[in-house]
């Protein structure tokens, strides 16, 4: 059976509101233990508002706990990617696939103290489930956003942090092909030494191998091997692209990567560019590709805004 806890790497403010980072785990009696042994085999972000109490929390914890561990159980059972599945889950009301509330939020200093609250007790918010009840998995029709490449494992790498510098990478390969919302994103990484930051942006081309950051998330800890993070919120137009960096250099974070075959990669070194309206200029590896691809929902999707206590804008 899965259970949940914090990441605090990954909690902290996004767009003005609370950013919690779930890390769902396998107990050592699950049959698929071996797949996921002491790692997440999901992370995923949600937004509660300022006034959620330590109940409206754990409860949405669990909520998601359970559905993921359902979810991935689906695909084990059927031998199916997670992407492809995850992808025909339709971003609306009342799913977990859509935490994110837009719009201006009001009180940005209790948004901060309600963070540092939950942090200072991150030992109440673990979950742990002995039965996971039966789920609506609602897979539908496949979703709209795809940017980047497949994150699997590859035989080059291309580093993000190193002991002493960091740098910017853009997957060139494949331009997201409709405006919308980057909410999930998977990488694979040759190397991840504790205390990393992984962050990942939108970028759009300015012509002349200058780009500009259109929008970002900083997701936080990442781990070696293929990573998934859901709950994300990342805007994004058309024809961008998706890049990622890292700005903690003496923690090791190293992508996959080919250096043939691909449609290309930026890179600029030692500048950390995922942050909105960051720009610079990136050398270009006109044949790469990186493990690096987000997908979401496109702007003329489903509503993506929830109502209600948890979800309050403020």
């Amino acid at each position: 059976m899965p259970y949940a806890k914090l990441e605090p790497t990954g909690c902290g403010i996004h767009k003005g509101r609370i950013k919690l980072r779930l890390d769902f785990f396998l107990n050592p009696d699950d049959p698929n233990y071996g797949k996921y042994p002491d790692i997440p085999f999901h992370s995923h972000f949600i937004y509660p508002g300022k006034d959620a109490s330590d109940a409206d929390i754990k409860t949405e914890i669990e909520k998601c706990l359970n559905y993921f561990y359902a979810f991935h159980q689906h695909c084990w059972d059927e031998d199916k990617p997670f992407i492809e599945e995850w992808k025909k889950v339709p971003s609306q009301v009342g799913q977990v696939r859509c935490p994110f509330v837009k719009g201006n939020p009001k009180d940005s200093t209790a948004n901060e103290s309600k963070v540092q609250d939950v942090l200072s007790r991150i030992q109440k918010f673990q979950v742990d489930v002995s039965k996971v009840p039966s789920q609506d998995l609602n897979i539908g029709e496949k979703g709209t956003i795809d940017v980047g490449s497949a994150a699997i494992d590859r035989g080059n790498t291309r580093t993000l942090a190193s002991n002493t510098w960091y740098q910017t990478l853009i997957e060139f390969s494949n331009p997201a092909n409709a405006a919308g919302v980057i909410d999930t994103v998977e990488a694979y990484f040759a190397y991840a030494y504790e205390g990393n930051v992984f962050r990942v942006g939108s970028f759009h081309d300015d012509g002349d191998e200058d780009f500009t950051c259109n929008d970002a998330e900083e997701i936080g800890e990442a781990a070696e091997g293929y990573n998934k993070f859901t709950g994300l919120s990342i805007d994004i137009d058309e024809g961008e692209y998706i890049g990622a960096d890292s700005d903690t250099p003496g923690h090791y974070l190293i992508i996959d990567c080919e250096i043939s075959g691909g449609g290309g990669i930026y890179l600029a070194f030692a500048e950390s560019y995922c942050d909105p309206e960051d720009s610079g200029h990136f050398t270009s590896e006109s044949s790469s590709v990186i493990s690096l691809y987000g997908t979401g929902t496109g702007a003329g999707g489903e509503e993506n805004h929830r109502r209600g206590s948890f979800f309050k804008m403020f």
